[in-house]
């Protein structure tokens, strides 16, 4: 018994560490640090602007961010943040870049220049085309 529940709770581990692989990957940046990672290794910077009371913020966590398509493309392209829009650094940013609504999130350049945005919810394949239209949209370094 005890080697049937040793076994259960390595296969719920590995599992649950496998899934982590899968799922977009949020880098403990402030912005500018995210741009000037960005344009050292060529790649955008995705930023989820959220608020806490945000219900299609949190649907956008569970159903977007961890489907495996999006986590790879986000970890090969791109430097990804989430801002909440009401602290910290987020209060200007989500001023300057013009936000009304939740979740935005907005793809910049290595100059912190924005290229592309997607206001609202959006189900994982959508979401993985418009982040590959960021990407073709970057202008080159």
């Amino acid at each position: 018994m005890k080697k049937i529940v040793g076994f259960l709770a390595f296969t719920i581990l590995l599992s649950a560490s496998t899934a982590s692989f899968a799922e977009v990957t949020f880098a403990n940046l402030s912005f500018a640090e995210a741009v000037k990672q960005a344009k050292k290794e060529k790649k955008l910077v995705m930023v989820d602007y959220y608020t806490t009371w945000c219900g299609w913020c949190k649907v956008l966590d569970k159903k977007t961010y961890s489907d495996k398509a999006v986590g790879d493309y986000a970890s090969a392209n791109m430097i990804s943040l989430k801002i909440d829009a009401e602290k910290g650094e987020g209060i200007d940013l989500v001023r300057r870049s013009s936000i009304q609504g939740y979740p935005t999130i907005i793809f910049y350049d290595g100059d912190g220049k924005e290229v592309n945005r997607i206001v609202g919810f959006v189900e994982a394949n959508s979401f993985l085309e418009r982040m590959k239209m960021a990407v073709s949209a970057k202008p080159a370094n």
